[in-house]
């Protein structure tokens, strides 16, 4: 059943990356070629009117069905999946409204000609699928007659379906969720094993066998899907041509095919070393830019009171990002100039469609002549080097710079202008209402400055035999790829997925050394300046994202988080309710707070708060509004048969109708009479929640709390007494830094080992592993004082100074 579900992901995922590429290519058969007719003759006062009009027209139509229909759909979605798979809760973000609306303003955003792509919100619309996909079968596992009661069993087995049910764990679901994301990178780039890394790198924070072997086989599935279904297309629109002979040929699997073999020397080492390392300080800069834009935004639109007005500038910030994105290339025009081309490349067989290096014209005296010969295709004649860069789709541009043995053909002031074009309406795209992605964008940033790099040497040596090969270590279009590399490292800091991608896209296994050395000169370079990109946006959404290792540091120590308790990050007190709680308190807890959970404690035999389990809000607020009649029975009925409310409806994710509910709230807070009626808590609590002693190694605690994807952890005294609730926003790293520097600024606790010791310590810290047999570690006597400390009575826990002097010369 689980197979069959997979595979049915990966072919709607394939189906629907093929339609959308379809779609566009359709909306530009009568875009793109009315303005290529205005480049070859020339029309240049009709190209200033209808091309910035045009790219204005679908790109409000993108950010209208964004403002106003569904604002989760917004940007590339990938911050919030990642999120998701971490263990947050994410609102609105996996529903069938969101993929519906991320479909369409991505088509008509990619169709606007801004310089962004969707190749990124396929993760998110791949994730979109495999959430759909989950939540009908988690709607049909238990079918129940609401006039039936729970305890004839027998009706109840026959209404189940155990093969759907597995779906209600939230471990399967999230298994879908991941699956359906990489799934979505390899049917975009075409690239499978891109798809699967990028998942284990990037989204998924719980991985196993298994997920790997499930998202392998939905990757290969949507990428073939997505490859036979443009294969039919192609070979049906050449069948007349071609006598229906290409009907059993596969379209050219790669995004951007590069097939020439370049001599290489040991010397492309020099450029390579300076584009990963320049490719790491440009996607800094880039991050550091889209953050400090992001928040300016923010800021402006806080002082703006009226909603309707809000959604009005944010359809005007894209409508005037779109009109000077247009102007702009229609002005790096003027940097370009005609230059005449011979140029011939072999076409293969299988390559139906248009993935060669492709020139255009633009008021040239020789007009561009293309043809095709047994199966060369040669180009003639004069071309315009700016149409040919920025009159098109944007993975054709990026083809374009990829395309070896091509010096010369584009200047540096041409690539220079390009590259600060892309650097800033990238940036600024993002950052508006529409659906879109930063992949392309990041791809072809690092091709513009690797190639203009490689041109730039051509230029100042004077080399003019760009053909011989004998110059192909300093190859612009070997350089591109290079630096494409570098800057999709330097950006999203994946190195494994940044290598095979690369690969997988362009064929070149030649260059494969070397893209790895710019990847990881890029992330080196990277990781010392900002975050990844990814993560900068989780931190800008507040969406509490647990790192896979937290690192707290004091004046440059990284601090052993060891030494910390499990009280030293918890919040306390503690608002909790009572195994049997009257309705009048339950309601105005949950009017007056906003937690998302509560412990429940039992009351009696000499104890206040003993710890039974956790109730989520969703679950409190659900019992007290779909509860028609509370009876008094539910006092001393502990039977789980006391149920009121079915299984599904009590696990739905949100709820339908707040009004209903908020006025049923106030009105349970509200009477007097509701303090005598109680509810019975026990059957519907989460007896296996977590939960931890006070004096629990604040690292295990954080390690805890991420591998099993918790929302809470309860804290406990020795007699499972709660004292304290360990939330998510507990467990960030700023909050920890800023608790933990309380606690050792606390007279009280003053005294913490959290440096690397002296060489006098670390000889006694070896002497005495070495005679109590534990590991030899620097750190390895103070981490079994604190053990030894927190077993005795002393009420501080950490070893101090003086404790430490004492080991020391009892081991001497």
């Amino acid at each position: 059943m689980n197979w069959c579900v997979i595979g049915v992901i990966a072919i709607i995922i394939g189906i629907l990356a093929s339609v959308m590429k379809l779609v566009v290519e359709k909306f530009q058969i009568f875009y793109f070629p009315f303005i290529t007719k205005l480049i070859m003759e020339g029309s240049v006062a009709q190209l200033w009117i209808y091309y910035p009009l045009l790219g204005a027209t679908f790109s409000v139509l993108s950010a209208t069905v964004i403002v106003y229909i569904c604002p989760f759909a917004a940007g590339s979605g990938l911050p919030e999946i990642i999120g998701i798979l971490n263990g947050c809760v994410v609102r609105n973000v996996l529903n069938f409204r969101t993929l519906a609306c991320k479909i369409i303003s991505c088509i008509f955003t990619v169709i606007s000609t801004l310089p962004v792509g969707f190749e990124g919100p396929m993760v998110h619309i791949g994730a979109l699928v495999g959430a759909c996909m989950a939540q009908p079968l988690r709607c049909r596992c238990c079918v129940q007659n609401k006039k039936e009661h729970f305890d004839e069993k027998q009706s109840l087995q026959k209404s189940c379906f155990p093969n759907i049910c597995r779906y209600r764990d939230c471990r399967e679901r999230y298994s879908l969720i991941c699956v359906g994301a990489a799934a979505g990178v390899a049917a975009a780039f075409s690239s499978p094993i891109a798809g699967l890394t990028f998942a284990m790198e990037e989204m998924s924070s719980h991985w196993s066998k298994t997920l790997t072997w499930q998202a392998f086989v939905c990757c290969i599935l949507a990428r073939s899907t997505a490859e036979l279904f443009h294969s039919f297309l192609e070979a049906a629109e050449t069948m007349d041509e071609h006598e229906g002979s290409y009907l059993m040929y596969l379209s050219e699997s790669a995004l951007f095919d590069m097939r020439h073999v370049l001599n290489l020397n040991i010397a492309v080492l020099l450029p390579a070393t300076i584009i990963g390392l320049f490719g790491g300080v440009v996607g800094s800069i880039f991050i550091f830019s889209w953050l400090k834009l992001s928040k300016f935004k923010r800021r402006m639109l806080a002082h703006i009171q009226h909603p309707k007005l809000v959604n009005v500038v944010k359809i005007f910030e894209v409508l005037l990002v779109s009109l000077l994105s247009c102007t702009a290339v229609l002005l790096s025009m003027q940097l370009a100039t005609c230059k005449p081309v011979n140029h011939s490349q072999k076409l293969h067989v299988s390559t139906l469609s248009s993935k060669h290096f492709r020139l255009r014209s633009f008021q040239c005296d020789n007009a561009l002549n293309v043809s095709v010969h047994e199966g060369v295709l040669s180009q003639t004649g004069e071309f315009h080097e700016g149409a040919s860069l920025l009159f098109g789709s944007w993975e054709q541009m990026i083809r374009n710079l990829f395309s070896r043995r091509t010096a010369g053909y584009f200047n540096v002031p041409l690539l220079t202008y390009v590259f600060g074009y892309f650097l800033i309406f990238a940036t600024w795209s993002s950052c508006t209402s529409i659906a879109s992605g930063l992949l392309i964008p990041q791809l072809a940033i690092g091709a513009l400055f690797g190639r203009g790099l490689g041109q730039l040497v051509f230029d100042v040596f004077e080399i003019s035999d760009s053909e011989s090969g004998k110059f192909d270590w300093i190859d612009p279009g070997a350089l591109a790829l290079l630096g494409a590399a570098s800057f999709l490292s330097g950006t999203s800091r994946l190195p494994v997925t940044s290598v095979i991608m690369m690969i997988e896209m362009t064929n070149d296994i030649n260059l494969s050394v070397l893209i790895m050395l710019c990847v990881m000169l890029s992330k080196f370079s990277g990781d010392l300046m900002t975050h990844s990109l990814d993560h900068s946006m989780l931190d800008f959404k507040c969406i509490p994202y647990l790192e896979a290792e937290l690192k707290i540091y004091n004046e440059g120590t990284k601090i052993n988080l060891e030494l910390f308790r499990a009280e030293d990050v918890m919040k306390s007190p503690v608002r909790y309710v009572g195994v049997k709680e009257n309705v009048y308190t339950l309601a105005n807890l949950l009017l007056d707070t906003n937690h998302g959970g509560f412990p429940v404690v039992q009351v009696g035999f000499g104890f206040l708060r003993t710890f039974l389990g956790v109730i989520t809000r969703l679950e409190l607020t659900k019992i007290l509004t779909k509860t028609k009649k509370f009876d008094a029975s539910e006092l001393v009925g502990e039977d789980i048969d006391m149920i009121r409310i079915s299984y599904p409806e009590y696990s739905s994710g949100k709820l339908k109708d707040i009004e209903t509910v908020n006025s049923v709230l106030n009105n349970y807070s509200t009477q007097i009479k509701y303090r005598n009626v109680h509810v019975n808590l026990l059957p519907y609590i989460n007896t296996s929640a977590i939960s931890v002693p006070r004096d629990f190694s604040l690292y295990r605690a954080y390690m805890m709390f991420r591998g099993l994807g918790l929302r809470h952890m309860v804290v406990v005294d020795r007699y499972n007494q709660v004292e304290g609730v360990i939330t998510r926003k507990d467990l960030l790293g700023y909050t920890v830094e800023t608790k933990l520097m309380n606690v050792l600024n606390n007279n009280d606790r003053k005294g913490f080992y959290i440096g690397s010791p002296t060489t006098s310590e670390s000889s006694s810290a070896t002497a005495s592993t070495s005679t109590s047999g534990s590991p030899s570690s620097a750190n390895s006597i103070f981490e079994v004082i604190h053990r030894q400390d927190s077993m005795t009575s002393q009420p501080q826990g950490l070893q101090s100074t003086v404790i430490l002097e004492e080991a020391e010369e009892e081991e001497a």
